[in-house]
């Protein structure tokens, strides 16, 4: 019997997790759940939107939720977004695609999803809610903590941190044993060579702080 998945927010990154729910021989996506009520009455790119983000108390107990509400600067309130509908840890679904390679040793979260063509090294471990939107390699011994974003062709070298509700920028570079603290945002294309503060956003080769939501 197929997993039934119902993803929370139709967009870009819901239509990524669609596709790989229908490689998946083992999952069946069932719809989406947004608060747009646009996308509730007429569906999303030809997908059903069953109802708001607060509907998944509705369904069955035997649908499992993914979310796919992730971005640079909302990334911190979607994660508070997502914790405060309480859905709990067992309602989660784990998807990873067909095409990445993930190592036996490594650890993915309940919630967690793992897109097209990207590598997992050894002791990894990926914590609840996050994700890695495609052709992402995270090096062993790295630590992704809950609801992180990394975005494609992101690239994590060994024993790096990344703290909760972080975002980890589309073709970004992060030197090994590097810290990147909670909420921090790593801009696109940036080569983070230091520890980055929690609430930081960085950008640029090396990455330097550019704003600081703390100060």
């Amino acid at each position: 019997m197929k997993q039934k998945i119902v993803i929370l927010g139709g967009g870009g990154t819901g239509l990524l997790m669609a596709e790989t729910v229908a490689r998946c021989g083992n999952l069946q996506l069932v719809g989406f759940l947004d608060d747009d009520t646009l996308k509730q009455s007429s569906g999303y790119r030809g997908y059903p939107v069953l109802g708001p983000l607060s509907y998944w108390k509705e369904l069955p107990d035997d649908i499992c939720l993914l979310s796919s509400l992730y971005g640079a600067k909302k990334n911190a309130a979607f994660a508070e977004t997502i914790e405060a509908l309480g859905i709990p840890q067992d309602r989660w679904a784990t998807v990873v695609d067909p095409t990445a390679i993930i190592s036996p040793s490594a650890g993915i979260a309940e919630g967690a999803y793992v897109g097209p063509a990207s590598v997992v090294e050894p002791a990894v471990e990926i914590g609840p809610q996050s994700a890695l939107l495609g052709n992402v390699y995270v090096a062993h011994d790295t630590r992704i903590g809950r609801y992180v974003c990394c975005a494609n062709s992101a690239s994590l070298s060994g024993e790096v941190k990344i703290a909760d509700a972080s975002f980890v920028g589309a073709n970004s570079c992060v030197r090994e044993y590097t810290t990147v603290g909670q909420k921090a945002i790593i801009a696109m294309g940036s080569v983070v060579i230091r520890d980055v503060a929690p609430e930081t956003t960085v950008a640029g080769n090396p990455a330097r702080e550019i704003h600081n939501r703390g100060d």
